[in-house]
């Protein structure tokens, strides 16, 4: 079995888990969309109970000139730091993405796939799109079947 844990940071944040076992047929098991309290909740429980067969992929999130000039907004720096952390006491990899990653994965492809989540404001929908793009960049033949996905 082989686990990845998506995780779109922020005050709202997306998660779900993937089943990639099968490289060709990646399943959702679940999303969601949490605030921080339930992050803390549901995110150490989950890279306990798959380290053994789990990496996370997470959105970075960089300080720009332009995210500056806003309010501040620390949740997401907040939960990158932690996730870190838990990956790290667990052994677990963990692979940072660019937001622009998520844009190979098309929502027609991520339905196609099985991997849609319903309702929410689209953070988890984001965190799933993180998770495909992934896979779709480390997989060739996966890629070649979504590529043809309208």
């Amino acid at each position: 079995m082989s686990y990845i844990l998506g995780i779109d940071p922020g005050l709202a944040t997306g998660l779900c888990l993937v089943d990639w076992s099968d490289k060709d047929n990646p399943s959702l098991v679940w999303s969601k969309e949490v605030d921080m309290a339930e992050f803390y909740d549901i995110v150490p429980k989950t890279i306990e109970e798959y380290k053994d067969n789990l990496f996370v992929v997470c959105e970075n999130f960089l300080i720009t000139v332009a995210t500056a000039k806003k309010s501040p907004a620390p949740w997401s720096l907040e939960l990158i730091g932690l996730t870190r952390y838990l990956c790290y006491i667990n052994s677990v990899k963990l692979v940072m993405r660019n937001p622009s990653d998520r844009e190979v994965s098309s929502h027609p492809m991520i339905r196609h796939f099985g991997l849609w989540h319903k309702g929410g404001e689209g953070h988890a929908v984001q965190a799933i799109r993180h998770v495909f793009s992934y896979m779709l960049q480390t997989h060739p033949p996966l890629a070649k079947v979504a590529v043809n996905v309208v």
